[in-house]
């Protein structure tokens, strides 16, 4: 209901204001054309080839021992996190949807490695940031090393993501699949009892064979069921679980791969560009409401916004620790990119908005650290 008079207040606020949804409109645009377009497009390009083409398992080979001795994930993963910590938001995300999606990932896996592989890229730390908004190349980089060092905490502290039972504990239907997953002896007296025991048996047993996406089993259950004058038809694609990795996904031929990468990443990134006018209007209506702390408010919602903000205050430890926070943190614009492409995949949203508040405040305790360490303002 609060959802609902936001968005017809919204509404509101659309005709009331048209000149300044405009410029805002305007301003959006060309903030992706100009930047977004150009900087994320090739790197999507790239990346989902490196995993479409199946080359991304060759480079698993030597992200595998960094991957495994840290964060207990695939060499696999290294690819989403090398990608997340070099083009920016919202790539990272994007890498682990497209690998678990591939079956090169688990959902569990994916749910860890979404906690710290979505960052910000250095361009943008170190050009825009630093030396555009703080006037700085030294506090560029004092925020970008504080940055990657707080996606590794993020990252080992989030292991616990990777744990296929808790994930699965939350699924009442993968539950039952884990309790059924031993095969259950039936005695003769069991045999022996009427058939609408034999019917239930032979209900859990499918199941269990449901949830682990043997549709052929299924089938052969319902066929020597009291029921099976009745055919019982599963969909594989409602039957797969978050939790399952498909290993039937054969490499794509470098044109085919090619092509399917562009056509992916145009939809992606034009995604991604009407989000960011989206929230650039809502950011714009928020600085003009005549409230208090209206331009804090507007500054979590969308990371420039909020730098920009945290720049323009007195450079002290406590603007560089809120930048670090802000960037670190990513903005309701990002996790709404975060969101779509990661819808389908089972995740968890709640775990991962608290590991990205967790790597903001991990990224301002080492900016402001390294501040007082190095004495740079």
């Amino acid at each position: 209901m609060i959802i609902a008079l936001l968005l017809v207040l919204f509404n509101v606020f659309l005709l009331i204001f048209p000149r300044i949804v405009l410029t805002a409109s305007r301003e959006g645009l060309l903030l992706w054309f100009n930047n977004v377009l150009p900087g994320l497009l090739p790197f999507m390009i790239a990346t989902n080839m490196l995993i479409l083409s199946g080359y991304a398992k060759s480079f698993a080979k030597i992200f595998s021992p960094f991957m495994q001795k840290f964060f207990r994930l695939p060499g696999e993963a290294g690819i989403a996190l090398f990608v997340g910590l070099t083009s920016g938001y919202p790539v990272g995300a994007k890498t682990v949807a497209d690998l678990q999606r591939a079956g090169q990932i688990s959902g569990a896996q994916a749910q860890h490695l979404l906690a710290f592989c979505n960052n910000a890229g250095p361009i943008f730390i170190l050009g825009v940031v630093g030396a555009g908004m703080f006037q700085s190349a030294q506090v560029g980089y004092i925020l970008w090393a504080s940055h990657v060092l707080a996606a590794i905490i993020t990252g080992i502290s989030a292991k616990g993501f990777a744990n296929p039972a808790r994930v699965s504990s939350s699924n009442p239907v993968r539950s039952i699949a884990n309790a059924l997953e031993k095969p259950v002896q039936v005695s003769p007296e069991n045999a022996q009892k009427p058939a609408i025991s034999r019917l239930a048996f032979t209900v859990l047993k499918g199941v269990r064979n449901f949830c682990r996406n043997d549709s052929e089993a299924v089938r052969r259950i319902s066929s020597n069921s009291p029921v099976s004058s009745k055919k019982v038809i599963f969909s594989k694609s409602n039957s797969a679980s978050p939790d399952s990795v498909e290993k039937s996904h054969s490499p794509m031929p470098f044109a085919r791969a090619l092509s399917e990468s562009v056509k992916n990443s145009m939809d992606a990134i034009t995604i991604i560009g009407g989000l960011i006018i989206f929230f650039a209007v809502v950011v714009a209506l928020i600085e003009m409401l005549p409230i208090p702390g209206a331009e804090i408010i507007a500054s979590v919602f969308e990371v420039t916004n909020g730098s920009q903000y945290a720049a323009g205050l007195p450079h002290t430890a406590f603007s560089l620790g809120l930048a670090a926070f802000i960037i670190g943190f990513g903005g309701f614009s990002v996790h709404a990119q975060t969101a779509h492409f990661m819808a389908g995949l089972g995740i968890n949203f709640g775990k991962y908005f608290l590991a990205k508040i967790f790597h903001g405040t991990t990224a301002a305790a080492l900016t402001i650290f390294l501040h007082f360490i190095l004495d740079i303002l």
